[in-house]
């Protein structure tokens, strides 16, 4: 379990700071995914992107415990 203790914590405090930029860009308007469409690919990309990388450094380390 202790391996994947860096993993939780880099996409636990990733995860919240993640969050709270999202939120704090959708409360302030900078960014308007219901209006603006090239804000709603960036928001699904950057959220694609969080979520494609999180899965791709867990199988990287499923994969390192396993050799």
């Amino acid at each position: 379990m202790t391996i994947w203790y860096s993993w939780l914590y880099h996409y636990g405090v990733g995860g919240a700071f993640f969050a709270f930029c999202i939120w704090l860009m959708l409360r302030t308007g900078a960014l308007r995914p219901r209006q603006e469409r090239h804000h709603l690919r960036l928001l699904m990309s950057m959220t694609g992107g969080l979520l494609l990388f999180m899965t791709v450094h867990a199988l990287w380390i499923l994969l390192a415990a396993a050799g």
